[in-house]
């Protein structure tokens, strides 16, 4: 079983400060999926606390997908089926847009 790895790809180089808050956007792409989460530093290290991370709502890979603030990372789900499951282990999600909001550095 692979570890979890996620590629994050910046639609702006820095985070984009309206005063006191952050915006920071782009695609995450999960490549090998796992249950056991790592947290995305390429986007909570932007932000002073934990950020507000809005995902797209659907991957590339038809896969139900949110941000998990208790791990700051990325949850998916197989929508097989009545009830959603979260994905096997050692999948490719494929990529989600987001936007972080947060408070800036």
């Amino acid at each position: 079983m692979a570890a979890y790895a996620a590629t994050v790809t910046l639609a702006q180089p820095t985070v984009h400060k309206i005063g006191k808050l952050g915006v920071l956007r782009g695609v995450i792409d999960v490549t090998n999926y796992n249950s056991t989460k790592v947290a995305i530093a390429a986007i909570t290290s932007r932000f002073k606390g934990v950020p507000t991370v809005l995902l797209g709502g659907c991957s590339s890979g038809g896969h139900l997908v949110f941000w998990d603030a208790a791990t700051s990372s990325v949850k998916a789900f197989n929508p097989a089926g009545t009830l959603a499951q979260e994905t096997a282990n050692d999948l490719n999600v494929g990529t989600v847009p987001f936007t972080a909001i947060g408070v800036a550095p």
